[in-house]
């Protein structure tokens, strides 16, 4: 990642990335030419707490090394690691918080869906720390009914910058990792340098 942090306005998009597709490429470049921040990263959550008993997760360095080819041509994308050496599971009060401390002349913005914006005043940890000392780039997405539980409150709301006129892509990690599994096509989902990645690992297969 860059080193020279001093007055930069930096989006976060974390994520498990289990694989990182096109989706999530589409979702960042939209925040990066819509708002005023100059980078993006992409934070790999090693274990997100929503997923602790999944048991879907790839390692979470397979899963580093595959958004690192994916936005290898991004000048202004990295992905962030910083997750990777602190206590499980990730939970993104506690990462945030760590950011800070590091680059503390940096203004962090989270990068997320309509979706996760529902969750963040309602049942995110220390919900409150991260809307205070947080505003929120968000990109439409369509609220599943699992999701539409969680309502909007006004804080997220009033710290929520919304992206418009920006493709709907929907593409999801399950997706793909189903068809990776029926041995079916997943060319157009995934860079081919993430398809190259998945296939010299032997990733997402049948357990």
């Amino acid at each position: 990642m860059q080193t020279k942090m001093l007055n930069k306005r930096i989006g976060l998009y974390f994520g498990s990335f289990n694989p990182v597709h096109v989706g999530h490429l589409i979702v960042a470049k939209a925040a990066l030419e819509n708002t005023s921040i100059d980078e993006l990263w992409f934070v790999v959550s090693p274990q997100n707490p929503a997923k602790v008993k999944s048991g879907e997760l790839e390692g979470a360095e397979h899963r580093l090394e595959m958004v690192e080819k994916a936005i290898a041509d991004e000048p202004n994308f990295s992905a962030c690691d910083i997750e990777f050496g602190m206590p499980l599971p990730s939970y993104t009060a506690n990462t945030l918080k760590a950011l800070r401390d590091k680059y503390p002349e940096t203004k962090f913005s989270i990068v997320a869906g309509t979706d996760t914006q529902r969750k963040m005043g309602n049942y995110w940890r220390r919900s409150e720390e991260v809307l205070d000392m947080h505003d929120i780039i968000v990109y439409p997405r369509e609220v599943s009914e699992k999701d539409s539980k969680w309502k909007l409150t006004d804080k997220a709301h009033s710290v929520s910058t919304y992206l418009t006129d920006v493709p709907q892509i929907d593409i999801s990690a399950t997706l793909i990792r189903n068809n990776i599994q029926n041995n079916k096509s997943i060319r157009y989902f995934v860079p081919d340098a993430v398809i190259d990645c998945i296939k010299t690992n032997n990733l997402f297969q049948k357990k």
